[in-house]
């Protein structure tokens, strides 16, 4: 596997699509307000094809970060060199695949549903039922 080492200072902005991030040293804050530490793991939903239904993937480093990558492609050529000693590989990367998209899909429907429904935005109806 492609595994790749990458370094980052404070303030400095992070995250590609199709690709995941571990951290390896350092403390960053992702576009939702989490912050990750030593172990945390974004972007794992780099696998979808379809990008609105991947979470955000850009972070800032709040420290110095140390990172390591690993790109949809690369994950896929592994998959590939792999699958002959591996027959069912390819089948249960699919499965999780549509698996993830079905969940992001719905999650996504949902939203929209409730969005018209009470004629808000979603960062309103969040504002509105985590406020209370």
């Amino acid at each position: 596997m492609k595994l790749q080492t990458m370094s980052f200072s404070q303030n400095e902005a992070i995250g590609n699509a199709h690709t995941m991030y571990i951290v390896t040293r350092g403390l960053l804050q992702n576009a939702t307000g989490r912050v990750l530490r030593t172990g945390n793991v974004w972007g794992d939903d780099f696998l979808l094809q379809d990008s609105t239904l991947a979470l955000p993937y850009e972070s800032v480093a709040l420290t110095y970060v140390e990172i390591t990558t690993l790109s949809r492609q690369d994950f896929l050529d592994a998959v590939a060199v792999h699958s002959s000693r591996a027959p069912k590989l390819w089948k249960m990367v699919r499965y999780h695949c549509c698996w993830l998209s079905f969940q992001r899909m719905l999650l996504k429907e949902a939203k929209t549903a409730l969005k018209v429904m009470c004629g808000m935005d979603t960062e309103n109806l969040r504002r509105r039922f985590v406020m209370q």
